[in-house]
């Protein structure tokens, strides 16, 4: 039975985008409410967009994140609200987003409610205004638990402090593959719509790397959309014009993804999640940034004693000499476990970090 109701525990509420079928955000949900339930006594409750999927998945309370009333009740029920990871705080998808995600933030002050920030990717937000007005609303919950050292920069900017948690999903101990596994000779493609102005030449661009791929070392393309609904039309074109072996994989549950990603020869993506998937695995990825987060992992994964990843711009797409270099380099034993190692250091301190956030939950519970 779906649960929708209260109960008579202390509650925290959970916001974040949740229940779009969007892998990333359901892995960090997922990671989240282990968490929680494995050191609070506190009923959960998720803002969703189909909260009967999310109730049902995860055994939380879950109400339809575009009810104000539903909001409000559970805003009133609760002893306190997460925003649950993610890139939440940008206008780059859209200005409405934001201010969705502002106006959470206010309705908990007006409620005299905490809201805790944890592990967010701050910006880009752009305009005068949008960067005013949530440097405004932000000084309510400083200070903000930011995914990387560039979103506490932009917290900076936005004159709010901000320290570095990591992204959720290193928090999540079953995610990381302890032992060592053998990688098929796949090649995984995780990527999402392009700019249209460059999408001709990215789908020519990831058919001439697959298939090349495909041709040294023998195996197949999977097309894998990690959010379905924007990225799958994307998969079947690139599919169409594939001339070596491939499959395109439809799934909806996070843990299918990274087996998928976990056996994998190499995995390209335009998307965050994948890459952190691929990290979390030890699997050779190569990164093509259209939005700052993607530099901005690369750079934690150095800074923690990674290997040197390819990151290219979708903008400026390298050579198929190049790219295939990049990729031979991304197979050695050395690269797997620099990657692993770094992956390791970033979970460990993403632990200690959320130690705080734990404590100061268990005072609002009770």
């Amino acid at each position: 039975m779906v649960n929708h109701t209260f109960d008579s525990r202390p509650a925290v509420l959970i916001a974040g985008y949740y229940g779009f079928g969007n892998l990333g955000d359901e892995a960090i949900l997922q990671v989240l409410v282990a968490k929680l339930k494995g050191n609070l006594d506190a009923q959960l409750i998720v803002l969703s967009a189909h909260p009967e999927q999310t109730a049902a998945k995860l055994g939380v309370t879950a109400v339809d994140r575009w009810s104000p009333i539903a909001v409000i009740k559970a805003m009133r029920r609760c002893r306190g609200c997460i925003f649950g990871g993610g890139g939440l705080l940008q206008n780059k998808t859209s200005t409405y987003s934001l201010l969705y995600y502002l106006a959470i933030i206010l309705l908990g002050r007006f409620l005299r409610r905490p809201v805790l920030l944890l592990g967010q990717g701050l910006g880009p937000i752009n305009g005068l205004l949008s960067r005013m007005l949530t440097g405004i609303v932000l000084r309510y919950v400083s200070p903000i638990g930011c995914r990387d050292e560039a979103s506490i920069a932009f917290a900076l900017q936005l004159k709010v402090a901000g320290r570095w948690e990591g992204d959720l999903i290193f928090l999540g101990d079953h995610l990381i593959v302890q032992s060592e596994i053998t990688h098929d000779k796949d090649i995984v493609l995780a990527v999402a719509e392009p700019p249209s102005c460059v999408r001709s030449q990215f789908i020519e661009f990831l058919v001439d790397v697959a298939d090349q791929f495909c041709r040294d070392q023998g195996g197949k393309t999977i097309l894998l959309p990690f959010f379905p609904a924007q990225d799958r039309v994307l998969a079947c074109d690139i599919a169409a014009r594939l001339n070596s072996p491939h499959r395109l994989i439809v799934i909806t549950e996070p843990a299918e993804a990274l087996s998928v990603i976990a056996y994998a020869g190499v995995v390209i993506s335009t998307r965050l999640h994948p890459l952190e998937f691929a990290a979390l695995c030890g699997t050779p990825l190569i990164a093509i940034a259209s939005d700052p987060k993607i530099a901005n992992f690369i750079a934690e994964l150095r800074s923690h004693g990674g290997p040197a990843i390819p990151l290219y711009k979708i903008e400026d797409l390298p050579s198929l000499e190049e790219i295939t270099s990049a990729i031979k380099a991304a197979l050695s034993p050395l690269f797997h476990r620099d990657l692993k190692e770094s992956s390791r250091r970033i979970s460990d301190k993403a632990q200690q970090a959320f130690i705080p956030n734990l404590t100061r939950l268990k005072r609002l519970v009770g």
